[in-house]
């Protein structure tokens, strides 16, 4: 039931030779053993070590021989490591990475074998959703995760640019059934891309950070923007905005430092619409209003989160959809282009993440953009679907094909499901927009 991991950074631990750590709710063991403690001394201390460790009998200890750069001379000397009474010692080098395919290969044997029944039971009960902070630097976002988490899980300086890494962190919510893994990003700064430049040190740092957040962008379900309430949105703001967009990602904004705005109640209706006027990319987004210093609506943002979440993957019944579609060009007429004017056949879902609908039209050249605007803003209102992009795909198809189909599913083999399998490959290809 039980594992023992090693510890690569003890080597930097001159004081002590002999490093235990055992953790009553994991029944997890490690002990790292250095060379440097070879002598009988130091080995009669290791041995009241073991007495400590030996009154859990559920434990597994795996005593790993640490600083054998030299596999042979290192497997001789770990043979006086025997006098432990844990078993047998397996010499490693953390430098050189030596030794660690035989310590895996021995976890394994006391690693507890897994029910995938169960397992998807568990899977299908609790979904994680991934959880992206990010913004440009020093809004706040290492701050916000801290109180989340109700410790200094990352490190907060007022110096932009503290955060260099995405660091992962899983979260369980009382009364949630969601997991909720929270991805902390370097901020992003402004790059200038120019040709024939010669890259300093500070903007290949940049890049090399830009870069990690895009990944981490990539792999979300949702991306959280937090922007600076006291000191505005600027360019940077918006360019990351447009980024979310283009990676198809549903989003909700925090105004993080709150707290530091006087007259809240008067503004807050005009701070909600200059934000969603300046942030057009994702206008569809709602905002919270928190403050990561006083910890104010910061338990909110799971609430919105699995709001994003649950219009990020829904599926909407096909003739719903057709009625409203309908009943949008009824309202408003598209214009005719080229004395051709657009007309609407039939309508359905082709994916989820984020959502994507098909229309099979007479013509693809007379779907302008704002009429997609309209309808997207139709299936918008009339669904409630908010903080998630959505996509409209025009397919060209005359109208006897598309509507004998629809009229006889069986008899011409209609299968929406495989029409949808057959979208969602020409999206991974990139076939399509």
């Amino acid at each position: 039931n039980t594992s023992s991991n090693t510890n690569s950074n003890t080597s930097s631990n001159t004081n002590s030779n002999t490093s235990s750590n055992t953790n009553s709710n994991t029944n997890e063991e490690e002990i790292v053993i250095d060379m440097e403690g070879k002598n009988e001394t130091k080995i009669e201390k290791n041995k009241k070590e073991k007495n400590n460790t030996n009154s859990n009998t559920k434990l597994k200890i795996i005593v790993c021989v640490n600083k054998c750069e030299s596999y042979k001379d290192g497997y001789v000397r770990a043979q006086d490591f025997w006098q432990l009474g844990f078993g047998t010692p397996f010499p490693c080098s953390s430098i050189h990475g030596n030794g660690f395919a035989e310590i895996l290969d021995e976890c394994i044997k006391y690693i507890k074998k897994i029910d995938i029944d169960e397992l998807e039971e568990t899977e299908n009960k609790e979904k994680t959703i991934n959880v992206s902070v990010i913004g440009k630097p020093n809004t706040g976002k290492t701050s916000i995760l801290n109180n989340i988490l109700n410790c200094n899980r990352f490190i907060v300086s007022p110096i932009a640019g503290t955060t260099v890494d995405s660091v992962d962190v899983l979260v369980k919510i009382k009364n949630k059934n969601n997991i909720f893994r929270l991805i902390d990003t370097a901020g992003i700064q402004k790059i200038k891309r120019r040709k024939n430049i010669t890259f300093n040190d500070k903007t290949k740092y940049d890049y090399l950070l830009y870069n990690r957040t895009e990944k981490a962008i990539k792999r979300s379900d949702v991306c959280i923007l937090v922007i600076d309430s006291f000191n505005g949105i600027n360019s940077q703001d918006i360019k990351i905005a447009k980024k979310i967009v283009e990676e198809k990602k549903s989003c909700i904004i925090c105004c993080n430092k709150w707290d530091l705005i006087y007259n809240k109640n008067d503004i807050f209706n005009d701070t909600k619409n200059y934000v969603l006027n300046l942030l057009k990319p994702i206008d569809f987004a709602n905002i919270l209003f928190i403050s990561a210093k006083t910890s104010q609506r910061l338990m909110n943002i799971f609430d919105y989160v699995e709001q994003a979440y649950y219009n990020f993957t829904r599926k909407i019944n096909t003739n719903t959809l057709n009625q409203v579609i309908k009943e949008a060009l009824l309202l408003r007429p598209p214009i005719p282009i080229k004395n051709k004017s657009l007309n609407i056949y039939y309508a359905f879902q082709a994916h989820t993440k984020p959502p994507g609908f098909v229309f099979f039209c007479n013509s693809e050249k007379s779907a302008y953009t704002n009429y997609t605007k309209y309808l997207e803003t139709k299936i918008r209102d009339t669904f409630k679907i908010t903080d998630t992009p959505i996509k409209i795909y025009y397919k060209q198809k005359k109208k006897r094909q598309i509507m004998k189909k629809v009229k006889n599913p069986d008899k011409y083999n209609l299968n929406v499901e495989a029409i949808q399998e057959n979208f969602q490959k020409m999206l991974t290809n990139n076939k399509i927009g």
